[in-house]
């Protein structure tokens, strides 16, 4: 596959281990542009991780955290978003290179 427009990752608090994985390969060449990740504080936390640890590593494959305005998506700050590890929500992701 070429690419991926979008691309939903909702594991239950497992996103850092799945992203460890061999799917970081592929999003390493910028496979997939846009991507929508459940943030599941208290789960991330039982798995050794937190909701700024994922925005991290997200970060070191190439997405920067997003939101939707005007039908477009545009970077936003991770110290403007709530990363209370004691809640669940779902964060949009933009690869750097997706343009």
């Amino acid at each position: 596959m070429e690419r991926i427009d979008v691309m939903r990752v909702d594991v239950e608090g497992a996103a850092p281990l799945v992203l460890a994985g061999e799917q970081n390969k592929q999003l390493k060449r910028v496979v997939v542009r846009y991507l929508m990740a459940e943030v599941n504080g208290p789960r991330l936390v039982e798995n050794g991780s937190s909701p700024a640890q994922l925005v991290e590593q997200l970060g070191s494959l190439g997405f920067v955290p997003a939101r939707l305005t005007r039908r477009c998506v545009a970077p936003v700050q991770a110290s403007k978003w709530d990363l209370d590890p004691a809640r669940e929500y779902d964060r949009l992701f933009v690869h750097e290179a997706a343009g």
